[in-house]
């Protein structure tokens, strides 16, 4: 029980528990398998190259759509000059509706841009196995997520399937009743995000995907990297996110060359200078690198990690959803 600057009383639990209740009745989200439950081990697949990872931290890629945006964005701009102010300009036509028709159709890319702004100056989820939190950005501060408090889902967006991982109310909102994050979180009515979760540029596709994605983070903050090895008849590789990169090193192909067009006319090596700057500035707080450290003091923190039931599992379920089963993948309930 929590008091805050307007004198009432907050019941966090049942607080949460409206929260999570609202985000479940939503269309656009999926309530996925809890962390006290494992994937069972014969459908777990990895194929990620992990041999630069460690038994520390892990942190998640930038997401490829990003740089998807950025070139829509800067190539519509390309044609909105070129129609509305080179054109009339040579014809010798170039008029107030000239510059007026050049800023209307201007408006959606510059909408793409700050959105693309905001976005990559936001730091990335950090998941830090050894204190068994999750770093993340919120209202521009970096929040500790206690790992046991985190409630997975999947959210159905118009081009993907995205994991989130939604928290119960952290300690550092419900002991700062007087801040600014605390009077806008409880304006939000919804669970603390950490995100969409990305590791690979194949993560996202479908639900499945997200569940394996979710058993790969499950199982490296229980166990470590030993636990998250490329499977056995996987060929290891490692994820190129960057969609200019991925389409070259993919060979000639129909993409490719789709991807050259879009690249160029979108003035693809500006933007990606943009993006490396920005993310420059996107750094973790020092505190972070601290949590991360190898001698890190996390005397504060619990670091006993979540072990999952030792004989109850889950199966995802084609089409859909999944079910749970015993240690030999049989259907039970």
């Amino acid at each position: 029980m929590v008091e805050h600057a307007s004198d009432t009383t907050v019941d966090w639990k049942a607080e949460d528990e409206k929260r999570f209740a609202k985000l479940k009745s939503r269309s656009d989200y999926a309530e996925l398998p809890g962390l006290d439950r494992a994937m069972w081990p014969g459908d777990f697949r990895s194929r990620l190259d992990v041999s630069d990872y460690n038994d520390r931290y892990l942190v998640g890629q930038l997401p490829g759509v990003i740089w998807y945006v950025l070139y829509l964005a800067s190539g519509w701009h390309t044609v909105a000059f070129l129609v509305c102010i080179v054109r009339p300009a040579y014809l010798g036509l170039f008029d107030a509706w000239s510059l007026l028709g050049y800023f209307l159709i201007s408006i959606p890319p510059i909408g793409m841009l700050i959105v693309t702004f905001i976005a990559l100056r936001t730091p990335l989820p950090v998941f830090n196995r050894q204190a068994q939190v999750v770093h993340v950005n919120h209202a521009g501060r970096m929040i500790h997520v206690p790992w046991r408090n985190i409630r997975p889902f999947t959210s159905f967006d118009p081009t993907q399937k995205i994991l989130r991982f939604q928290s119960t109310t952290p300690k550092f909102i419900r002991d700062n009743p007087d801040s600014p994050i605390f009077r806008r979180y409880l304006r939000k009515k919804r669970p603390l995000g950490a995100g969409g979760i990305l590791l690979d540029p194949l993560d996202g596709v479908d639900v499945e995907s997200n569940l394996q994605r979710l058993e790969f983070i499950r199982r490296y903050m229980e166990k470590g990297v030993s636990a998250i090895q490329p499977t056995p008849g996987c060929a290891p590789y490692k994820p190129i996110n960057h969609p200019m990169k991925r389409a070259r090193a993919e060979g000639v192909s129909f993409y490719r060359v789709f991807m050259e067009c879009v690249y160029w006319f979108g003035a693809g090596p500006l933007m990606d200078l943009w993006v490396k700057w920005l993310r420059s500035q996107a750094d973790w707080p020092e505190e972070v690198y601290r949590l991360c450290a190898p001698d890190a003091d996390l005397s504060g923190f619990d670091t006993t990690p979540v072990h999952p039931e030792p004989d109850i599992f889950y199966r995802y379920q084609p089409g859909g959803g999944y079910y749970l089963c015993n240690g030999d993948g049989d259907r039970i309930g």
